[in-house]
């Protein structure tokens, strides 16, 4: 048994939900920058939410179920007992904090099972590609989709040593929630469903042995072991001037023109936000482009997007499937900056609008706008810049998300904080 899991050493540096998601076209490209990054990895942060949602599946499959709706009321009732097990610990690791507050662990299936009571954005939404890329899953798609997804016979011994040491009323975690679902049963208030569903419980050591096993074979491998080696052997801080000797020249320059596709992409965010605040503090339906482009706080939005794009656009280099990310880098360097300006608020098209030579609130936009992030943490937004950790700035969140997951599987993950009052649930478009 491999009792300490070598995924380096860095903490989290921030986690923050957000009311609004923007893309502006640009989920192809950045998705592919993490997929050079950290292959076949997705979303995947910590060991319980691969068990968590490979038992929806096992379910979903028993009852003849979807595969959407059983796992997003499992996960829902996983992170209920989170929360009832610990006081209501604001923990990322646990969402749906208010849509949760107040819920009984005798909730029954049907109401669990309804969209509006938990998230929006469940954790199993960005778990489809690890849960095949470990072999817990198959799908006959080339795009893993979670309700095309099917159970393996690994997935099934990865349950079965997962919670095995779990016996709910004397009976197995499947077949106590298999009776659940039917409705023969509202009870989940017994104490070992808090080990065998909480997210802030770790998973079985043996449970852990599979998901390292698997983490290690398979498309992708070469590069996922190449990172765990290089964050077990960072010693001090890194950055994009010395290639490390784990990581391949291909992979470094992946790993660095993506970070520099994600610092572009984080500048149009920002000066979205500045026009945004711009509209807001002036209490302004709509502000002609020449009037916006006056505005100091715009015009040094556009100067720190013009550089950026030159750093994106010197490397002469992308990740394969990132060409609109180029493409929009080009755009920046090529057009005036007011033209620079019109091109992102098309783009954008949700909480700014363009119409001829105006910017117009759209339908998302928030009069109470403050300078403040806008971008949701999930698959399809970039990282945040270095604060103090050793990696190399704006690198890809997946790589982050490897040292949770290292944590968590080592169990050194003892809490991971979440901005106070944040909707978990508030993240979709």
């Amino acid at each position: 048994m491999n009792s300490d899991w070598v995924w380096g050493t860095l903490g989290p540096e921030s986690f923050a939900g957000h009311r609004r998601l923007r893309t502006l076209g640009l989920g192809r490209a950045t998705r592919a920058c993490n997929e050079a990054a950290v292959p076949g990895v997705g979303r995947l942060q910590y060991g319980k939410q691969l068990a968590i949602a490979t038992l929806g599946l096992a379910l979903a499959e028993n009852q003849r179920l979807s595969n959407i709706r059983v796992a997003n009321a499992v996960e829902a009732l996983a992170c209920l007992i989170g929360y009832q097990y610990s006081d209501g610990a604001n923990d990322a690791r646990l969402r749906g904090r208010r849509k949760l507050a107040g819920a009984s662990l005798c909730t029954p299936f049907k109401r669990a099972v309804r969209s509006d009571f938990y998230v929006t954005q469940p954790m199993r939404m960005g778990l489809a590609q690890p849960l095949v890329t470990l072999g817990l899953a198959s799908t006959p798609k080339e795009t893993p989709r979670f309700n095309s997804l099917e159970i393996t016979s690994v997935g099934r011994a990865f349950l079965e040593v997962a919670f095995s040491r779990y016996r709910p009323r004397n009976r197995s975690v499947v077949d106590h929630l298999e009776s659940w679902i039917r409705g023969e049963t509202d009870r989940n208030d017994y104490e070992p469903l808090q080990g065998a569903l909480s997210p802030l419980v770790a998973l079985s050591p043996e449970a852990i042995d599979i998901v390292h096993d698997r983490f290690c074979q398979g498309p992708g491998a070469v590069r996922r072991v190449a990172i765990q080696q290089w964050l077990v052997n960072l010693d001090r801080e890194s950055d994009w001037r010395e290639r490390p000797k784990e990581i391949d020249a291909e992979h470094w320059r992946d790993l660095e023109s993506g970070a520099r596709f994600f610092e572009l992409r984080w500048a149009a965010f920002r000066l979205l936000d500045a026009v945004e605040v711009h509209l807001a503090e002036r209490g302004l339906v709509q502000a002609q482009l020449d009037q916006v482009l006056r505005q100091p706080s715009i015009d040094d939005a556009l100067g720190r997007l013009r550089a950026c794009a030159e750093r994106f656009g010197v490397m002469g280099h992308a990740p394969s499937n990132a060409g609109d990310g180029v493409e929009f880098a080009r755009v920046i360097l090529r057009e005036s900056l007011r033209d620079a300006l019109a091109h992102i608020v098309s783009r954008d098209g949700k909480v700014l609008v363009r119409e001829d030579d105006a910017i117009v609130r759209g339908e998302a936009f928030d009069a109470s706008a403050v300078d403040r992030e806008t971008i949701a943490p999930d698959e399809d937004s970039p990282s945040v810049p270095k604060a103090g950790g050793r990696l190399p700035e704006w690198i890809s969140i997946r790589v982050l998300n490897m040292d949770l997951l290292r944590l968590d599987l080592n169990g050194k993950l003892d809490a991971v904080p979440a901005e106070p009052e944040v909707d978990q649930e508030r993240l979709a478009s």
